[in-house]
């Protein structure tokens, strides 16, 4: 019940929606993480999904709306709203790579406690086994009553 133990993470879509969810809730979680995600989904919508069965719309849907990761940390920024500490990691050689770089820079210029790693990979679980060790040696972790040690 405790803000600070609160910690969300996914790899792909997966990511993003943790993005999504930390962002819309940012009273519930101390730090937010992603594993090669799609960060800036409306770009992503518009060069990889666009007119795919399924997919209403065509990216420029999203931009400026609920499901819009750069929107929404723009917004809390704006009104004073203290952010999740977010982690981000994507291979050099991911698909998702630019989506990824571009979010990056928007949280910088504005200022995010942010954390960026990329290194050589794809959009695989091998990466994403180390992704997932690199996340849980950056949370905030802390020993204690009641408490487990490092997974």
């Amino acid at each position: 019940d405790r803000r600070q133990d609160n910690f969300i993470a996914g790899l792909s879509y997966g990511g993003y929606c943790a993005y999504r969810c930390a962002m819309t809730h940012p009273e519930m979680y101390a730090c937010v993480g992603s594993f090669s995600s799609p960060l800036d989904v409306a770009e992503d919508v518009r060069r990889l999904h666009k007119g795919q069965p399924g997919l209403d719309g065509d990216g420029d849907d999203i931009t400026g709306t609920d499901r819009d990761i750069l929107y929404l940390t723009s917004c809390l920024k704006e009104k004073g709203i203290e952010m999740p500490k977010s982690f981000q990691t994507v291979g050099t050689e991911d698909f998702t790579w630019d989506f990824n770089y571009v979010a990056r820079e928007h949280f910088v210029k504005l200022g995010m406690d942010h954390t960026f790693i990329q290194r050589p990979g794809t959009h695989n679980f091998e990466f994403w086994d180390a992704a997932l060790k690199d996340y849980l040696e950056w949370l905030p972790l802390t020993k204690g009553p009641g408490r487990k040690e490092r997974f």
